[in-house]
């Protein structure tokens, strides 16, 4: 910019050499319009090219930042299905101790049966973790048979039969019984919303 301003002060005094003054007052008047335009113009111009430079960082930063964004939405998006996916821990531990395996209000004789309802549950969640879980269904079942069954011990057995029902591809009664429980309005047995969430998701998947 300095340079180009130079060469027409030197254009300038050359043109204004062995002119006459009322000559060189016109010229002089014309040759400064002429310059002052010229800068004008070059100054338009950088300031054309000056903006096209913003503009196109501009667009590079939407365009990565878009990137960024999409990316960190697939990776967000891909962790939170994996975890619901492949997380197949969906149990809270049932309290082991003599009151879980009896009604409140029930007298002595009864502990027998809740005894052995308690220990088909066991018995369930074992082939349950060894893949069985046919024979985990039927246990559960068994177990829930029994009467008077104190009430965590009943819900802890019913989301149990819930999640082997998911895993066995029976998604009708697997939704039935997650229903049930939904429906309950005062719970004794703690149910995550995280593992509610992972049972819906796997419940969705396989429609």
């Amino acid at each position: 910019m300095k340079e180009n301003i130079e060469q027409d002060e030197r254009i300038i005094s050359e043109l204004l050499q062995g002119k006459k003054p009322s000559e060189i007052d016109e010229e002089t008047e014309e040759v400064n319009n002429l310059a002052t335009l010229q800068r004008n113009l070059r100054l338009f111009q950088w300031s054309e090219d000056a903006l096209k430079v913003l503009n196109k960082n501009k667009r590079k930063f939407r365009v990565s930042f878009q990137r960024i964004s999409i990316a960190a939405g697939i990776a967000l998006f891909l962790g939170i299905s994996s975890f619901l996916i492949f997380d197949k821990n969906y149990f809270t531990d049932v309290v082991v101790a003599e009151n879980t395996l009896r009604s409140e209000n029930d007298p002595n004789e009864k502990v027998n049966p809740q005894k052995e309802a308690y220990l088909n549950f066991i018995d369930g969640k074992a082939n349950y973790f060894a893949g069985d879980f046919e024979t985990a269904i039927k246990l559960y079942q068994m177990a829930l048979e029994t009467p008077n069954l104190r009430n965590q011990l009943t819900e802890a057995i019913e989301w149990h039969l819930c999640v082997a029902y998911l895993l066995n591809n029976q998604t009708k009664e697997c939704e039935n019984m997650l229903e049930k429980i939904r429906k309950n309005p005062n719970p004794k047995y703690e149910i995550k919303e995280i593992d509610l969430l992972k049972l819906r998701f796997q419940l969705w998947l396989k429609k």
